[in-house]
């Protein structure tokens, strides 16, 4: 699978929303294990990731976003809650 150069991308999702990655796996047309074999990746990793449990790296993140064929911003809120001023 060949994923465009996002790495510019990555660093601005300051926070992935677990909200936004599950429903963008339901609009693409996934369950959660279908989601989880088609990258290589045990469905509770999937889970977790949509749970909030676990923070996917940036490669899979960059890999989840083009499975479910939207960018990475979608998948990312600007949370700056917990950064000092």
């Amino acid at each position: 699978m060949t994923t465009p150069d996002t790495s510019a991308t990555i660093l601005t999702c300051l926070h992935l929303d677990p909200g936004r990655l599950r429903t963008a796996r339901m609009a693409a047309g996934y369950t959660g294990a279908e989601a989880a074999t088609a990258l290589g990746l045990g469905r509770a990793t999937i889970a977790s990731y949509e749970t909030g449990l676990r923070v996917p790296p940036g490669n899979t993140l960059i890999r989840l976003a083009f499975l479910y064929r939207t960018p990475v911003e979608n998948l990312c809120t600007a949370d700056t809650s917990g950064t000092p001023e």
